[in-house]
């Protein structure tokens, strides 16, 4: 039996972020299967907030960034990249999600990102959210590439299906993938962080809602922290 080769795509666990603030609680890592994930996005200035601020009410300040940390850190596990074995995984998971898409008898939707969890601490991202992000990952691919999906997918499952036992490494199917869906998977990334961002922000202007009269200054410190990238709102959504 052929081996499948892993796809040469960074693993997921360099995507997930390291740390928010010193004295926040460290993010988690995820130790797993490779997917989408690429490199680590570019760190917050967190030099600009200022300690003069946090100074004046050490209490509140402490409360505000264990809520932001809490936040940046679930929703960084619940919102990652689409995760997955190796290439032929993925090719089975992009021809589910087209096939729900294409309205095909059977297919249902795409539900791929249940464990983006630790130990159930952290509530997966929401099915309705997870469709959305697909249909709108393949959206921009199609308009990037002029690519039509199934044809590439039905091509790409013949080359499978015809190799034998003998055929170890599948070279022509790895490169042909790579050519096709190497951008979708940059796009995913691009896609997910932005819907984790808008989520972020959400949960954040929660948390600052108790202390926007009693600590403006600290409030605002903290938005234009995550006014910054990789936290920033994607450019539709920003006010």
């Amino acid at each position: 039996m052929a081996i499948p080769r892993p796809n040469r795509i960074a693993s997921i666990a360099a995507w997930a972020v390291s740390s928010f603030l010193p004295i926040l609680l460290a993010a988690v890592i995820y130790l797993g299967p490779t997917g989408c994930g690429g490199p680590s996005p570019p760190q917050a200035d967190y030099s600009a907030l200022d300690p003069g601020v946090t100074a004046r009410d050490p209490e509140a300040a402490a409360a505000l960034q264990e809520a932001v940390s809490k936040a940046v850190n679930d929703t960084t596990i619940a919102y990652a990249p689409l995760r997955y074995r190796y290439n032929e995984d993925l090719l089975d998971k992009l021809d589910h999600i087209e096939a729900y898409f294409a309205g095909r008898p059977g297919a249902e939707a795409p539900r791929f990102m249940t464990d983006n969890g630790k130990d159930g601490e952290v509530e997966p991202l929401p099915p309705e959210d997870e469709v959305a992000h697909y249909r709108e990952t393949f959206r921009r691919w199609t308009e990037r590439t002029k690519k039509d999906a199934r044809y590439e997918i039905d091509r790409l499952k013949a080359m499978v299906a015809a190799y034998t036992p003998q055929d170890k490494d599948r070279r022509g199917f790895h490169q042909a993938f790579s050519a096709v869906f190497d951008d979708w998977c940059k796009i995913e990334v691009e896609e997910i962080r932005e819907r984790r961002n808008v989520e972020l922000h959400k949960r954040a202007a929660e948390a600052y809602e108790p202390y926007r009269e009693s600590n403006p200054e600290l409030v605002k410190s903290l938005e234009e922290m995550l006014d910054k990238p990789p936290y920033n709102l994607p450019a539709k959504t920003a006010p």
